[in-house]
């Protein structure tokens, strides 16, 4: 067996219960105490930090700062403080620069992002900023920036 290959398989997950699930109510998921979150959940180049051990953070607010064209905005999951600025491991087992969130229980969301007015009329690039501000990604493998590919 290859030791350089790292969490390789194939075929998927193919789970026999298929759709027994569907008739059971969504429950929600506790807090944790802790969250780790990559500033690279996406295919381009790392998210910048913008926020500094110790500072304290909602729900919502920015965590890193696009840092390329094809890069992508990165959010808080929860509120609470940043207790690291650190390297985790990534899905391939690369270092990937991440931030450490020590959640405070309250879960408080951040201001949101302004709604644009009467949108349908609103100028495409205006939309797409937004989309960008927003850090949408694709829900593929590659996690690609939604505002990337509205651009061209």
């Amino acid at each position: 067996m290859a030791l350089n290959r790292i969490y390789q398989f194939y075929g998927g997950v193919h789970p026999r219960e298929a759709k027994f699930s569907n008739g059971v109510a969504i429950a929600s998921a506790p807090l944790l105490p802790q969250y780790t979150v990559p500033l690279v959940m996406h295919i381009g180049a790392p998210a910048t930090p913008v926020v500094k051990v110790g500072d304290t953070v909602r729900r919502g607010q920015l965590l890193g700062q696009a840092s390329g064209f094809i890069s992508a905005n990165i959010h808080s999951p929860t509120s609470g403080k940043v207790k690291a600025l650190d390297f985790c491991p990534g899905a391939a087992g690369a270092q990937l620069p991440c931030v450490v969130i020590e959640s405070d229980g309250e879960d408080m969301a951040a201001e949101p992002l302004k709604p644009i007015p009467d949108w349908h009329n609103a100028a495409p690039e205006e939309l797409i900023k937004r989309v960008g501000e927003a850090g949408i990604v694709g829900m593929g493998g590659a996690g690609f920036p939604t505002a990337v590919k509205l651009s061209i």
